[in-house]
């Protein structure tokens, strides 16, 4: 019976090195370097190639480190030349060594995947040898000295560049300096023409005719232009009579008024612009173009006639109060 299982155990052992011994025929590596012998901070190309059939196989390269055994790998370059039946992947790794001394490339391994379902498997390559040396130093020669800084020439490109970059800074500059120029000017000239401050009978003639070319209400703008004759005649009436107009509302306005007998005439004219403004603003009525004009003209009317009459009333009260 233990014959039996040996016998068995041989074959199973047999059978897989069949296996593994077919992977290695069909997937052939290489590990070549174009030199063996160095010397010190030269390079070299270490190559490894994978040739195999990619319809059976897939392969893993292996991961390189940076540094081994005094070497250094310092660049990596892939190629692939595609064939019928075989695909050939060289991996081109670029090695220095700043160490003098025979060192070794250790073997690299690959990771073999058949694509029909059997296990994976490994191979490896051969490992590698180079010998760094020193340079070779004739020392029958007299040392020269180390040479001085050299100044290297500017490509006309890059000249081009600087003076390009130099003409829009200096254009730049020009504009600012333009600019902050012209500012100043006019700054000066602001400082220096006088504020004309208008008493309040010409200010509120001058809103009236400023809001008369605005031409609101022919442009469905009711409710902004009797606003604002709402507000001309109130600022008018704070400015001029003293009262508190603009945290009052139209009536407590028209009661105010009623105790000056010298605006009391005024009442129904204003009492008709308060109301219209106010059918506008909160009723959202459309006056027609005679009720527009006679707003503006009552409003005209009430401010050139008071302040006439309150003219002659300073006047009168300056002449009495005189010795």
């Amino acid at each position: 019976m233990s014959m039996i299982k040996s016998k068995w155990s041989f074959l199973l052992c047999g059978l897989l090195f069949m296996i593994h011994n077919s992977h290695a025929q069909n997937v052939r590596l290489k590990a070549m370097l174009d030199t063996a012998q160095i010397e010190i901070g030269e390079q070299i190309q270490l190559k490894l190639q994978a040739a195999f059939d990619p319809q059976q196989y897939r392969i893993s390269f292996p991961a390189v480190p940076d540094t081994v055994n005094h070497l250094e790998f310092i660049a990596k370059q892939n190629d692939t030349i595609i064939g019928r039946s075989e695909h050939t992947i060289t991996q081109s790794l670029t090695i220095t060594s700043f160490d003098s001394g025979k060192w070794q490339i250790p073997a690299f391994r690959f990771d073999i995947q058949p694509l029909n379902g059997t296990a994976a498997s490994t191979q490896w390559t051969d490992s590698l040898f180079v010998s760094v040396g020193m340079p070779s130093v004739d020392t029958s020669k007299p040392f020269k000295p180390i040479m001085g800084i050299q100044e290297a020439k500017m490509p006309w490109k890059e000249l081009i560049w600087y003076i390009v970059g130099i003409v829009l800074l200096l254009g730049v500059l020009i504009f600012l300096i333009t600019y902050l120029v012209k500012n100043a000017k006019r700054k000066k000239q602001i400082v220096a023409t006088p504020l004309v401050r208008l008493n309040p009978f010409e200010q509120a003639i001058q809103d009236l005719d400023q809001l008369e070319k605005q031409e609101l209400w022919q442009q469905n703008q009711a409710k902004a232009y009797h606003t604002q004759i709402n507000d001309i005649i109130r600022r008018y009436l704070e400015t001029t009579f003293e009262y508190d107009c603009f945290e009052k509302t139209s009536n407590e306005i028209i009661q105010m008024i009623r105790k000056d007998k010298g605006l009391k005439a005024y009442i129904p004219d204003l009492k008709w612009i308060f109301e219209t403004a106010d059918m506008v603003k909160f009723a959202k009525s459309q006056p027609g173009e005679d009720e527009h004009l006679k707003s503006m003209q009552l409003t005209r009317t009430f401010i050139e006639h008071s302040y006439s009459q309150f003219i002659k009333k300073q006047e009168t009260a300056a002449i009495k109060s005189r010795p």
